[in-house]
């Protein structure tokens, strides 16, 4: 024979049937539309529609101050975010917050939900309907006018000839990100890097980067991507969209 429930049991049934989690109420709303504050204005080129652009970033949660994510850390040891304004590579109060930053500024973004992650967020960090808060910093900025062509700086002039294409080349150089991170220095590996200029046998910014350099001079190349490793890097060290900034010494023309 089975147990009878009795009537206290079902009581104890029907109290608990609406038992389990509750749901989290939704987050206040702090920003009722995209709003900035520039805390630093920038002396660059400005950034607008359809430029690559590259940041250093901290997002924090209004609400709670908490920091959710950022690419910005001491000794620099993250990568700068790159993304094409327009191409909705970002959440779209973050890519509209960016127009209209020159280079070098830094600006604080307050972004509403439906500009953010919208009504139901990214779980676990940010939850449905949450405002969020930016504070950015605009490192770089490349045109499609611009993609092919790279600055140079001149800090040391060198001897002799300067050197043209056909000719062959030895050089120690220091990699670095636009951010500061560092890459690669052949000093530290103890090797310098032979080349013919024209040959395509380095990537095209320090092929063409290094004419006219004279033996013992120093030059400072800033490289957008498309005179570097292009879109998608190269796999091992350098990450895709990246501008460069090399640092190239002329050991040896001949």
């Amino acid at each position: 024979m089975r147990p009878h429930c009795g009537f206290a049991a079902i009581l104890a049934v029907l109290a608990c049937s609406g038992c389990g989690p509750k749901e989290a109420p939704a987050p206040k709303s702090f920003y009722s539309k995209l709003d900035f504050r520039d805390v630093e204005v920038g002396t660059g080129p400005e950034a607008h529609e359809g430029d690559l652009v590259l940041v250093e970033y901290t997002g924090k949660l209004p609400d709670t101050g908490h920091v959710f994510d950022s690419n910005k850390t001491e000794g620099n040891t993250k990568d700068p975010l790159p993304f094409v304004i327009g191409q909705h590579g970002v959440v779209a109060g973050f890519e509209q917050g960016i127009k209209g930053m020159k280079v070098g500024g830094t600006r604080e973004i307050e972004i509403p939900w439906k500009m953010g992650y919208g009504e139901f967020g990214s779980p676990p960090t940010i939850r449905g309907k949450q405002d969020l808060l930016f504070i950015v910093k605009l490192l770089a900025v490349v045109t499609e006018a611009e993609k092919n062509v790279f600055e140079y700086e001149d800090t040391k002039p060198g001897t002799g000839e300067p050197v043209k294409k056909g000719d062959k080349v030895e050089v120690h150089y220091v990699a670095r990100y636009v951010n500061g991170k560092f890459l690669d220095d052949t000093r530290k590996r103890g090797k310098t890097v032979p080349f013919t200029i024209g040959q395509d046998q380095v990537i095209s910014g320090v092929d063409r980067g290094v004419i006219g350099m004279r033996v013992g001079g120093q030059r400072v190349l800033t490289l957008p991507p498309e005179t570097g490793w292009g879109a998608w890097g190269n796999t091992k060290t350098i990450s895709g969209n990246q501008v460069l900034v090399i640092t190239l010494d002329l050991v040896k023309r001949g």
